[in-house]
């Protein structure tokens, strides 16, 4: 029985950024079609469709809570299964099946419970309870790389855990290998729009009510923000509100988000 946990297979991500060829295979389909939207909508991924992109692809995912994807060029990732949890606005399983090539992952939440993320290689498997990672499929084998947080590396019976700013490979020869990855190596492997917090603001027009605004917006949840360098209240779901003090001719406010690990985001 599950009350407010339900298969998202309409609305599962959205894209937020696409270049070059990205194709889909829809679930039941045996054709690749050109991932589009529809008119005046955003392309979107559902469960059990195929994501293939060219040489020149990419693609970025936004799934509805919160968890951001990006697909690097020549790569196929399959999306096994979700399902999301509308009342506490977060996912309870996300399986997917990454055949070649690489995704950057930033897993927003810790998971709880029997709350599943984990992305499956043809021989390995990495399962995260909140972290930035990526997982990288050629024909070494499956490469995990942890900027925040860790992941849990599976093969058989054999498991290890990998910890921020480390990496393993689980090799096609049966062997894994692990080490560190120096800071600044980890900080350019990643691309800097997976490391940044989400923030998205709602339309403000910035015609003060007795000299004040109020902005509103979403975050990350454990997210701290602040406006014009005022703190703002930020709800467990992430949306924050602030009225603050607009002084004569100012025409931007700086909202800055920063995410519990320290990475921030800015907007004006």
């Amino acid at each position: 029985f599950m009350a407010t946990t339900t298969m998202v297979a309409g609305v599962t991500a959205y894209v937020t950024a696409q270049s070059g060829t990205v194709e889909v295979q829809r679930r039941g389909k045996g054709e690749w079609l050109r991932l589009v939207a529809a008119p005046g909508d955003m392309p979107r991924v559902k469960v059990g469709d195929r994501i293939r992109t060219d040489e020149d692809g990419h693609l970025d995912l936004q799934w509805a809570d919160g968890t951001r994807m990006e697909v690097d060029n020549n790569t196929l990732l399959l999306v096994r299964k979700y399902q999301f949890d509308r009342k506490k606005v977060t996912a309870q399983t996300s399986l997917f099946h990454l055949d070649v090539g690489r995704v950057w992952t930033r897993v927003t939440h810790a998971l709880e419970g029997d709350s599943r993320f984990e992305l499956e290689t043809p021989n390995a498997v990495a399962g995260v309870r909140g972290t930035i990672f990526s997982v990288k499929v050629d024909k070494l084998g499956t490469e995990v790389q942890v900027y925040d947080g860790e992941v849990r590396m599976t093969r058989g019976t054999e498991e290890h855990t990998i910890t921020k700013q480390h990496g393993c490979l689980a090799a096609s020869d049966g062997q894994f290998r692990s080490g560190s990855s120096p800071a600044a190596d980890q900080a350019t492997a990643f691309p800097q729009e997976i490391l940044m917090p989400t923030l998205r603001l709602s339309p403000l027009k910035l015609k003060p009510r007795n000299g004040r605004v109020t902005v509103r917006g979403t975050a990350e949840a454990g997210a701290t923000v602040t406006v014009a360098g005022q703190p703002a209240s930020v709800d467990a779901n992430g949306a924050f509100r602030a009225d603050v003090a607009v002084p004569e001719g100012v025409t931007a406010l700086p909202v800055v988000v920063t995410d519990q690990a320290g990475h921030l985001r800015q907007a004006l």
